[in-house]
């Protein structure tokens, strides 16, 4: 049997403990590192998306933590206004990838609570 060592614990695993394919780990990191790197970076993304929608309002409406007592950061979605999305900003934080990337898609939405969210594509 091989054993490889993990850049990340230090510990000496046999190779079924790692990724197979070269691509798809390419720092050599142990399954359960790759794994725990993945989940902290979603946490991280998710974290920005909620302090970002804690610090601003419904752009049509102005619901925000400010007007509502019981104001909760889900209420409030992002709406691609000018038809140039490249992705879902829900897909990308649950996919873990760069906070840069997601602030560029940010960027392009405007901020609406659910009920206006509602209203706008209603019309």
């Amino acid at each position: 049997m091989n054993y490889k060592v993990c850049n990340i614990c230090g510990e000496k695993k046999s190779e079924d403990k790692f990724y197979l394919r070269k691509n798809k780990n390419r720092r050599g990191d142990c399954i359960k590192c790759c794994s725990a790197r993945k989940k902290r970076k979603r946490q991280e993304t998710s974290q920005w998306i909620i302090n970002y929608k804690m610090s601003r309002a419904c752009e049509m409406c102005g619901y925000s933590k400010e007007t509502h007592a019981s104001f909760t950061p889900r209420a409030l979605h992002f709406h691609h206004a000018q038809g140039n999305k490249d992705f879902t900003i829900g897909d990308i934080a649950r996919t873990g990838h760069s906070v840069e990337k997601l602030s560029k898609e940010v960027d392009k939405c405007v901020l609406l609570c659910a009920r206006c969210h509602i209203e706008v594509h209603e019309k």
